[in-house]
């Protein structure tokens, strides 16, 4: 009983310590690749949630992170949330450990240098 219980404290310590440990995001939303669903409409793409409401802010897909705003459309480029610059390629994904023009992203994305 003893054991079962440390290890359950154990796993929830862990569980914490990944969430917390994700330094530059505001939040990163992290859900089954088949709950949201992408639709096209022109040169946008949406993105909803299994309850169908938009998809916001910085979301893990695929092993990939994008950005939506508010309406759950994807962005690129640059774009400035929590107080920070991220920029975001063409396919959506977030830039990271690379240089963007003059400007440098670092591990978590976030813009850290100036050349």
């Amino acid at each position: 009983m003893f054991i079962k219980k440390f290890m359950s404290m154990l796993l929830l310590t862990a569980t914490i310590s990944m969430t917390v440990a994700v330094p530059g995001y505001a939040a990163i939303k992290t859900t089954d690749a088949n709950s949201y669903k992408w639709s096209k409409t022109g040169s946008e793409w949406k993105v909803v949630d299994g309850s169908g409401n938009p998809a916001t802010g910085f979301i893990s897909y695929n092993d990939q992170i994008y950005y939506l705003d508010k309406n759950g459309i994807m962005k690129t480029g640059w774009i400035k949330s929590s107080g920070s610059w991220y920029y975001l390629n063409d396919n959506g994904t977030l830039a990271q450990d690379k240089w963007i023009d003059n400007y440098y992203v670092d591990e978590s994305g976030k813009m850290t240098k100036i050349q």
